[in-house]
């Protein structure tokens, strides 16, 4: 669940002009992913990337 009490709908509305004015400002789940190409979710559940400026596929699960 978030801390973030915007978010208790879990919903991130769009609250302004500029892309990081949204209640989703809260939510960061990773950084120095490199340029991803693909984003999917695997047959796990978890988020799977593709960076070919990094060289990686990375997994991204919750704790």
């Amino acid at each position: 669940m978030f801390r973030d009490p915007a978010l208790q709908d879990r919903v991130a509305d769009n609250t302004g002009r500029d892309d990081w004015q949204t209640e989703a400002q809260s939510i960061l789940f990773g950084t120095d992913f490199g340029i991803v190409t693909h984003i999917d979710t695997g047959p796990d559940g978890a988020l799977w990337l593709v960076s070919p400026s990094t060289g990686s596929v990375r997994r991204i699960f919750a704790l």
